[in-house]
């Protein structure tokens, strides 16, 4: 990977980190945490990582193809949702948002995310 390609990775994680707003409080999805990728191999392996760091906290985990879920004992939910028009019936106070995502598929994830920008990781 060269600079140029270096720099715009980082420009686009910085440009999907302001698109939300900071500080914001919101009690209600804080337990909900979406991972918005539409590559099912970054989804595996994020889960794969997850399930692996958290093992001992688990209640729930799904792994199929079409579906990636974990929950946690404290009833924190982590769900894979693809950038479609059908995902808008998600919520989520916690986001992982995949830096290759296109502005159109960014726009269905904006709605569904009600998290500050600190909430946000983009991987």
């Amino acid at each position: 990977m060269d600079k140029n390609d270096f720099n715009f990775l980082k420009f686009r994680t910085e440009l999907i980190e302001l698109l939300f707003e900071e500080n914001v409080k919101n009690n209600y999805f804080e337990n909900k945490i979406g991972v918005f990728t539409n590559d099912r191999d970054k989804a595996v392996k994020l889960f794969t990582n997850l399930y692996h760091d958290k093992r001992q906290e688990i209640d729930y985990y799904r792994n199929s193809r079409e579906m990636q879920e974990i929950r946690l004992l404290d009833g924190t939910q982590y769900l894979w949702i693809g950038p479609i028009d059908n995902s808008r019936g998600h919520k989520c106070g916690k986001a992982y948002i995949d830096k290759n995502l296109t502005l159109n598929e960014l726009d269905y994830v904006i709605p569904i995310c009600y998290c500050s920008r600190e909430n946000v990781i983009v991987f």
